[in-house]
């Protein structure tokens, strides 16, 4: 077991052949060597009864606590293997999937290295990922940390499903949130805007995103380390069907994905530069078309202010861009992603290397400007 005495299994599957541009044999001994991986196995079609009822007898026998899975998209067959890690005794939502087929070994099939340097990476961030996942009963809904709630409405007033109300503590004076699970839809937005950190997720939650976000800026690729924030409706979507389409790409950017730009917290962007990342990006859908309806509205405002404190912290505005991309634009999002590539290239090697705690505990005038930028 590693530091944190987490027992996670790792499943890869190499889609019947198709994935061939992978070493998957060289991405399988990669997570052997991580923490708190137990055991790793390969199959050939995951997704296939007899393969599904093996996964489930060897999350049994390894009494394995959180399982990840390299294979297709999330987008394809996550719910799958929530029912088979359930019938196995363990809580649904203690999965994690890294996307080794669409988003890495079909858009990068003329890089065989590139391919498996990037699968490698994405294996490293959904390990980390999956030691901050907690089990949750709801799945992806927004929860209150009542002893840091100040009521102050903020997450009421950008909720558009009307799902959180302002009620009075029950044990002492004062206001508090309160979501209702039965009606809220999972965009986060009120997370990203909560002014005191009292709002987060029972999935995507903040700590799994930043675990995430250091993974993917400590991995083994070079320069330029470019990390991209991409909507699972919109941007995310739109490089699946790039996959889909074989259109190839540079590979050398790493995804994580969110549920909405929306909910891209400012502080993630701040910590994936002050990491050593050369490049960040937010891809979302096109206002109008945002799942959310005015998830990409948000984000546009906050975003724009953000570019402006990243250059009064010294960072130069160019390493940071968002996107607005539908789900149907597979050439837009190769575009646009290989672009960003080119101009961080252009700027060179990112020149800051602060200490992630001045980032994840800025006081005085910069924790109040990032403050405003979630109001």
């Amino acid at each position: 077991m590693g530091e944190n005495g987490c027992r996670i299994g790792v499943f890869l599957c190499n889609c019947g052949g198709t994935i061939d541009s992978i070493d998957l044999l060289e991405v399988a001994d990669h997570c052997r060597k991580i923490d708190d991986v137990i055991h790793v196995e390969m199959y050939d079609f995951l997704c296939s009864p007899s393969m599904s009822e093996s996964m489930g007898q060897t999350i049994r026998d390894y009494d394995l606590e959180r399982i990840v899975i390299g294979a297709c998209s999330p987008r394809i067959y996550m719910d799958h293997f929530r029912d088979i890690i359930e019938s196995s005794g363990m809580n649904r939502y203690m999965v994690e999937m890294a996307n080794l087929r669409e988003q890495c070994a079909w858009i990068h099939t003329c890089d065989g290295k590139g391919a498996t340097e990037k699968a490698k990476d994405q294996m490293l961030m959904a390990i980390a990922r999956s030691r901050r996942m907690t089990p949750s009963i709801h799945g992806t809904i927004a929860s209150v940390d009542a002893e840091l709630c100040d009521g102050c409405g903020v997450c009421k007033t950008v909720c558009e499903a009307d799902a959180i109300s302002i009620v009075s503590r029950k044990d002492a004076e004062g206001l508090l949130s309160n979501v209702d699970p039965k009606i809220c839809e999972g965009c986060g937005v009120c997370v990203s805007s909560c002014p005191s950190g009292a709002m987060d997720m029972e999935l995507f939650s903040n700590d799994e995103i930043l675990a995430e976000v250091d993974a993917a800026t400590e991995g083994s690729n070079g320069f330029p380390h470019i990390v991209i924030f991409a909507c699972h409706w919109c941007g995310y979507a739109a490089g699946d069907m790039a996959g889909i389409k074989r259109i190839q790409m540079d590979p050398r950017f790493r995804v994580v994905r969110t549920l909405c730009s929306a909910r891209v917290d400012p502080e993630w962007i701040l910590r994936a530069l002050s990491n050593g990342a050369d490049g960040v990006m937010i891809i979302g859908g096109k206002p109008g078309h945002c799942h959310f309806e005015v998830g990409s509205l948000r984000t546009r405002k906050r975003m724009t202010l953000l570019g402006k404190l990243l250059a009064q912290f010294g960072f130069d505005r160019g390493r940071f861009s968002v996107a607005w991309i539908d789900a149907d634009q597979a050439e837009e999002y190769a575009n646009v992603v290989d672009s960003f590539i080119e101009e961080v290239v252009k700027l060179g090697p990112n020149p800051m290397n602060e200490p992630r705690e001045e980032v994840s505990g800025l006081t005085g005038t910069w924790a109040e400007k990032l403050a405003r930028l979630k109001e």
